[in-house]
């Protein structure tokens, strides 16, 4: 997708309809949408249509989060709870009954029928379009490929003698990446989502999103706060009338040229001189 740019605005985006052949694409037709405002919340795509906009680079990245499901065991025994489903309530299933978060070991675990997904986070930033490759798991005794990512395969292991389900026989792990149910979150140093206008768009370009898996439970309040902007609603009057989950709260958008490693380093905790402030689920406590 390109954009327009007339007297320092963007006036338009040019789309494209396009056909397959064999293993090209074939555009066969070019069209140009006008319009006076343009909201970017295409998730791991933001960045590059920011910088497609304007130029500008952004310290946001991609970083891929695999949920293994651990299914019930003879050596697990996950107790099991029912529970009211459907939109009336009108019939049972049986969960297990075994939510946990550890903000301190950095993993949860959550009821899946009647096992257990659970998610370990790690620091490593990935590029846009990264998919999962796998790991390998090597005691010495024997070496075994599996589904999970490296990165989270380590974590795992490192945080089997405090969770004794990491070690269970239902443990799945995945032959391949395909086998393990997972997506992208898209981060920044806050790990919160955030909204506000792109610079030097002449006002007519808006960005909303990323920001872990927190962005996703927030989104629909970010998009009402840019909802409220766009209307002209005034900062006290808003949802949140803080700079909490808007662009204000801190810098998102950098000069052309700046490059990765640059970025990268707003990725560092505060007392290393970097920007990473950690939320996790608990509730919001922007920088400051």
């Amino acid at each position: 997708m390109e954009f327009v740019r007339e007297a320092g605005r963007v006036a338009g985006v040019v789309v494209e309809r396009w056909s397959a052949a064999g293993n090209d694409r074939v555009v066969t037709e070019r069209a140009t949408l006008r319009a006076d405002r343009f909201v970017l919340a295409a998730g791991s795509g933001n960045g590059e249509l920011v910088r497609r906009a304007t130029g500008l680079e952004m310290p946001t990245f991609t970083s891929f989060h695999q949920l293994p499901y651990i299914r019930n065991a003879p050596d697990l025994d996950l107790v099991q709870a029912r529970r009211p489903a459907g939109a009336d309530g009108s019939r049972d299933v049986e969960i297990a009954d075994l939510p946990v978060i550890s903000h301190w070991r950095d993993i949860y675990f959550r009821p899946e029928g009647s096992g257990l997904v659970f998610g370990v986070h790690h620091r490593e930033r990935q590029d846009d379009d990264y998919r999962p490759r796998g790991g390998v798991i090597d005691t010495g005794a024997f070496r075994m490929h599996v589904g999970m990512d490296q990165v989270l395969v380590d974590r795992m292991v490192e945080l089997m003698p405090h969770f004794p389900a990491l070690s269970s026989h239902g443990l799945n792990l995945g032959r391949s990446p395909a086998d393990i149910a997972g997506g992208s979150y898209y981060m920044n140093p806050e790990e919160l989502p955030f909204e506000g206008e792109v610079p030097d768009t002449g006002g007519t370009v808006f960005y909303a999103g990323s920001g872990c898996g927190t962005g996703f439970k927030l989104g629909p309040g970010v998009a009402w706060l840019l909802a409220q902007r766009l209307w002209g609603v005034p900062r006290a009057d808003r949802l949140v009338p803080s700079a909490a989950l808007s662009a204000e709260r801190a810098t998102y958008f950098y000069p052309p040229g700046t490059s990765r490693e640059e970025l990268l380093r707003l990725f560092r905790p505060v007392a290393a001189g970097g920007r990473l402030i950690e939320m996790g689920a608990a509730g919001i406590r922007p920088p400051g």
